[in-house]
């Protein structure tokens, strides 16, 4: 057994003891991934490269706009985290598009807003605000969470998250890759989320 194979069963077994285990968003620096995001007909596909990460937050990401069915399709951005402001700067780095969609471009597409403030327990609930991404999600109103689970899958931890919508009485799935501290999917209705490594799909 590999070192990181014995790590990960010591980290599962904790989990299973009730230890806390912390949701995180913290991707290494230079890594790609592959964003598909369906709702009825409409799909959004992105490519994210981080180039730089920290404090829980891409400081500096460019996103490609694989498909969209909108007048960013084909085009990539920069969005570059301004700490004086308290929000992102955002620019084309390549074919020019509209600046009124730019200016409306929301830079959290990897679900960091439905994470827990602090490290949590299988059994342990948490409520986040839906004001972030109600512009996708079309629910605006607290989500209800809790970490249901954690196993291993092809050398990666992943925690299953229950995601309860209250006003619509919509139930959901949230799975987060403890391995590599990033989303893997997000399934609600009418609602399928899934981030994959680019690199998984013979992208170089």
């Amino acid at each position: 057994m590999s070192p990181f194979a014995a790590l990960l069963l010591v980290a599962l077994a904790g989990c299973a003891r009730g230890d806390k285990v912390e949701l995180r968003f913290a991707p290494a620096e230079g890594s790609r991934v592959r964003r598909t995001i369906e709702s009825g007909t409409l799909v959004l596909r992105t490519l994210d490269e981080y180039l730089e990460v920290g404090n829980g937050r891409p400081l500096r990401l460019r996103r490609v706009f694989e498909r969209s069915g909108n007048p960013l399709e084909g085009t990539s951005v920069v969005f570059t985290w301004v700490p004086e402001e308290g929000a992102y700067g955002k620019y084309y780095d390549a074919r020019e598009g509209p600046e009124s969609a730019l200016r409306e471009l929301a830079e959290d597409l990897d679900l960091r807003a439905l994470l827990p403030a602090s490290a949590v327990a299988v059994g342990e609930h948490w409520q986040v605000s839906g004001e972030t991404l109600g512009d996708v999600l079309g629910e605006r109103r607290a989500f209800e969470l809790v970490l249901a689970s954690v196993r291993e899958e092809r050398g990666h931890a992943l925690a299953t998250v229950e995601v309860s919508l209250p006003s619509s009485g919509g139930r959901g799935t949230l799975v987060w890759d403890l391995t590599a501290r990033r989303a893997a999917s997000l399934a609600l209705p009418g609602v399928a989320w899934k981030i994959e490594d680019a690199a998984s799909q013979g992208q170089k």
